[in-house]
């Protein structure tokens, strides 16, 4: 990818909307060519800022303030619009959320990399869906106790853990193995980046796998796993010092649980084993305690030693905020309506404006710089504000036809959310109180 053009936020997403009916129209019609083909009331583009703008009302009240704040007439109904929006194919939103990642990291010039390299983090998460009968038969569902099985999918997410944009998310069944999501995450990522990138992918406990490695090494990938107790055990147990490359033999009890994959075996026996990296490091616990773990890698010594790996897999914590900020910030759970395609549709909206957010806070960041001095902590910008200004102002920025005026309004926002701060307390470690009910929601409170 090489720097093209000056970037600007507000070009990116003109761009996107001025190509929703003609460069993506193949996508958004999906598996149906017919559909947008007549002149209709509710267009592409105006299901695609609707859905950018959903604050989680009920859709009458959202249709309502969507009118209202593009100051055009509502000439349709609830329904009417809904039945249009079933039409727009959700894998459409993913394929503008590759474009808008691919123009940003061509053009803005604020790419980071840790010691030359980009710094992934895979991880999954299970997400509630309303529990209707096509949303079980589509998504599974969880056998909870009392016999409650309320539907739910499963998320893997590929993430930057230094540019903060979310690579990647796929949606499946609840009962879906998270290493073939991380799979799928991969591919989309090596599409995005090509092979020439050099590229660190951390994977928390419940990846490591002799596939997923060797996945990661025929593309000549740097990997950081972290290790349960059981894994590569016999490896662990040689470990003599806190750092030591250990061959990992294919012998035949090792190959054994591969026995049903014949390629598979045929590539170890081939190889007859790997040398890789395995590092005991100490993690703090959630409560303060200080306590050891594995990690395995393929870095080399020279250029990432024992603290730079410790520092490298906090970097991982970073996938688990922005998770955080989808579901509670971004009310990814909170759906636009019951159906299967309107879940997706948000699902897949939320990361599109997860990435938008985080592409204008790095431009506050980068014009209005924190003067750190005067803090007592060191304060970053608040997500939860920027998410919830973006939601309610981003639209009249994009859809204003003065230029200057538009321009004026960008950078109001932008100095807007840079003057919103909030500490960064690194050191706090303590045991948390969860309550099963809390209705008075005091953490993590509503950005919009």
């Amino acid at each position: 990818m090489k720097k093209t053009k000056k970037y600007s936020i507000k070009t990116s997403l003109k761009n996107i909307l001025n190509d929703i009916n003609d460069k993506y129209i193949v996508h958004i019609r999906g598996n149906n060519p017919s559909f947008f083909t007549r002149k209709r009331k509710v267009t592409p583009k105006l299901i695609f800022l609707q859905m950018i703008a959903n604050t989680a009302k009920s859709f009458k009240n959202e249709l309502d303030n969507f009118y209202n704040n593009l100051s055009i007439p509502k000439n349709v109904s609830t329904w009417g619009f809904t039945k249009q929006r079933l039409k727009f194919n959700p894998k459409a939103i993913l394929t503008i959320v590759r474009e808008y990642l691919i123009y940003y990291y061509e053009n803005s010039g604020m790419v980071n990399k840790l010691k030359g390299y980009y710094v992934f983090a895979i991880d999954g998460s299970d997400f509630t869906v309303p529990s209707t009968n096509e949303n079980k038969t589509v998504f599974g569902v969880h056998k909870g106790i009392e016999g409650n099985h309320p539907a739910m999918g499963k998320l893997s997410a590929i993430y930057d853990c230094l540019n903060k944009m979310i690579i990647d998310i796929q949606i499946n069944t609840y009962k879906y193995a998270e290493s073939k999501l991380a799979d799928e995450n991969l591919k989309e990522m090596r599409q995005l980046f090509g092979k020439e990138k050099k590229k660190i992918i951390i994977f928390d406990r419940g990846y490591p796998s002799i596939k997923l490695i060797l996945n990661l090494i025929d593309s000549t990938e740097k990997f950081l796993f972290r290790l349960k107790a059981s894994d590569f055990k016999r490896e662990q147990k040689l470990m003599k010092s806190n750092d030591e490359w250990i061959d990992i033999v294919f012998n035949r009890a090792r190959l054994n649980q591969f026995r049903t994959d014949y390629y598979l075996v045929e590539r170890l026996l081939e190889l007859g084993k790997l040398n890789l990296r395995f590092v005991k490091v100490p993690i703090k616990t959630p409560v303060g305690e200080i306590i050891d773990e594995y990690l395995l890698t393929n870095l080399d010594n020279n250029e990432f030693n024992l603290d730079d790996l410790n520092h490298l897999y906090h970097l991982r914590w970073n996938i688990e905020t922005s998770y955080r900020m989808l579901k509670s910030n971004l009310k990814l759970e909170d759906f636009s309506g019951l159906k299967s395609t309107i879940v997706i549709q948000d699902v897949y909206m939320s990361v599109f404006v997860f990435n938008l957010t985080q592409d204008v806070i790095l431009h506050a960041n980068k014009n209005h710089k924190i003067e750190q001095e005067k803090y007592r902590y060191k304060m970053k910008i608040n997500n939860n504000y920027a998410i919830g200004a973006i939601k309610t102002n981003f639209i009249k920025i994009i859809i204003e036809k003065n230029v200057k005026k538009s321009d004026k309004m960008l950078k109001e926002l932008i100095k807007k959310i840079s003057e919103n701060l909030i500490p960064i307390r690194d050191d706090r470690s303590y045991s948390r109180d969860i309550t099963p009910v809390n209705k008075c929601r005091m953490s993590y409170k509503y950005s919009y």
